[in-house]
């Protein structure tokens, strides 16, 4: 039996599923979400005082998940100048396009829910249209 036939090959394999998005600038990217071990090993790159850092840490894994830009393949980063170099491969652009790449149906559905939430809260009636009599 074959590892990719067992029950943990086949959510390693699926884990490991490669995507692929088109930014704005017409580049292919693939990417992947990020495992346990690919997340401790971008820590560990970033140091302990950019893994602190939420926004940072938010950008350098959108680009730790990269593992292709057109035919230049992205290797994982080892290191912050690494991570940077990846960033400033990517730009807004490229990061924009993995962000959505990655986003879920059912995050964005949690996203949409958390956002009426806030909006009941904050005593905002949502919109709707009617037809005038």
């Amino acid at each position: 039996m074959s590892e990719s036939n067992t029950p943990s090959g086949s959510i390693v394999a699926a884990a490991m599923a490669e995507s692929e998005a088109t930014d704005s600038l017409k580049r292919r990217i693939r990417f992947r979400n990020l495992l346990a071990l690919d997340k401790l090993r971008l820590l560990k790159a970033a140091g302990p005082i950019l893994s602190e850092n939420q926004r940072w840490m938010g950008m350098a894994m959108l680009a730790a998940s990269v593992t292709r830009i057109d035919e230049w393949i992205a290797p994982f980063p080892t290191s912050e100048r690494h991570i940077e170099m990846l960033v400033s491969k990517l730009g807004d652009e490229g990061l924009e396009a993995v962000a959505d790449g990655l986003m879920t149906d059912k995050l964005k559905e949690a996203i949409a829910f958390a956002a009426a939430q806030e909006a009941r809260e904050a005593g905002v009636q949502p919109t709707t249209t009617t037809a005038a009599a």
